[in-house]
Formats: structure tokens, C-alpha cells, sequence
């Protein structure tokens, strides 16, 4: 009686080990592909952003300080101290109040009641001079820091106004101020003559 010793199937197909590895090889290859496509295609999809916000930007209301300069405004007030005419737009720094400047006509006409009472506080606006050292610190110019170089602040003499073209009394100074030169206008705008104040009208960049 003979016996038979059977073999493993592996040991009795040893292809089928190197046909199993290049299957297996080949499955996660194909693996690899699909999830390398399917990332290149969702990062290549641009996402969608929500339109940008335009934001439009507002001027803030200008209030009056009490005690400060008349905020400019090109309405004229009538009896006040309306600006010369002027096309060009006038530069800005920082600080100064350029430019066309009123005044409501209650204020000139308060001054021109205080000069005519004789008050101290009113009546160096009989004086177109001294008006403008006086006033312009009121429009930022620092005290002590400006100086008036034509008509000179030497001469007693009052300098002869010209005429403006609404039939106004009005004397031009330049003054010296940080290195720059500016066109400082005083004009008598509730009447004319000795007895007549004198305002500032306007302040422009020579």
C-alpha cells in the first residue's frame, strides 16, 4: 500500500505568487490615479466669492466751535461778510482755515455795535492792520508765529483800500507764516469810512 504526500496548491503553481503581486500592484496604481485626478479637479473649480462692499464715504457735518472761527461756507448772508469772488479751488493744510471766510451778519453786526460803543474789544476792527493780527489766530495761525510783510506793519498810515467788485473797501496782506506766504483779505462790509469795522474775507496760499 503506497501513500500519497500531497503538496500545498502554492508550492504545485508557484506563477501564480508573481501573477498575484502584479495584480495587487497594479489596484492600488489605479487607486493612486483616481484620488490624484479627483484632487486636481476639485482644486482647479474656483470658488466662488462674494462680490466686494462698496463703501461710499461721507462728510461729516462741520459744527462750530464756540469761540472759534465761522465755519466757510460759500452762501452769501445778507448784511454779512460775504467772500470775495474766487474760481479756483484753494489748496489745504493742515490746521488753517483757508480759503473764503463769513460770517453770519448778527456776529458783524455785533461788531460793528461794539466798535460804535467805543468797547476795547470791538474797536481794533476799525484798524485793518490790526484786525488781521489780531483775527488770524482764530484760523489757526499760531500766535506770534506770522508776520505781515507787505503793506509793512511799521507804516502809522492806513494803507488806501482798493475796491471790490461789489463796490466793497478791501485791503490785501501778505503774510509770512511757516515758511510760506499767504493772501490775507480785509474788507468793510457794513459801511464805509473811518467809523466802518474791518473782517477778514479771505486767506489764500501765495
Amino acid at each position: 500500500m503506497s501513500t500519497e504526500v500531497r503538496r500545498p496548491f502554492i508550492n504545485r503553481n508557484p506563477w501564480l505568487l508573481p501573477v498575484f503581486l502584479v495584480v495587487l500592484i497594479a489596484i492600488i496604481a489605479a487607486a493612486v490615479l483616481v484620488a490624484r485626478s479627483r484632487s486636481t479637479s476639485s482644486s482647479a473649480t474656483a470658488t466662488p466669492t462674494a462680490p466686494p462692499k462698496v463703501v461710499t464715504a461721507t462728510q461729516a457735518a462741520l459744527t462750530p466751535t464756540p469761540g472759534g472761527p465761522p465755519t466757510p461756507t460759500l452762501v452769501s448772508t445778507s448784511g454779512g461778510a460775504t467772500p470775495l469772488p474766487r474760481a479756483t479751488p484753494v489748496d489745504t493744510v493742515p490746521g488753517l482755515t483757508l480759503g473764503e471766510i463769513t460770517r453770519p451778519a448778527s456776529e458783524v453786526a455785533a461788531l460793528q455795535a461794539g466798535a460804535d460803543r467805543g468797547d476795547p474789544r470791538y474797536t481794533y476792527h476799525l484798524d485793518p492792520t490790526k484786525t488781521v493780527e489780531v483775527d488770524l489766530e482764530a484760523y489757526g495761525f499760531a500766535s506770534g508765529q506770522y508776520v505781515i510783510t507787505k503793506p509793512s506793519p511799521s507804516v502809522t498810515v492806513t494803507p488806501t483800500p482798493q475796491k471790490s467788485p461789489g463796490g466793497r473797501p478791501v485791503i490785501n496782506y501778505l503774510i509770512s507764516y511757516s515758511g510760506r506766504t499767504y493772501s490775507v483779505a480785509v474788507a468793510q462790509v457794513v459801511k464805509a469810512g473811518p467809523k466802518g469795522i474791518w473782517v477778514i474775507v479771505t486767506i489764500l496760499p501765495s
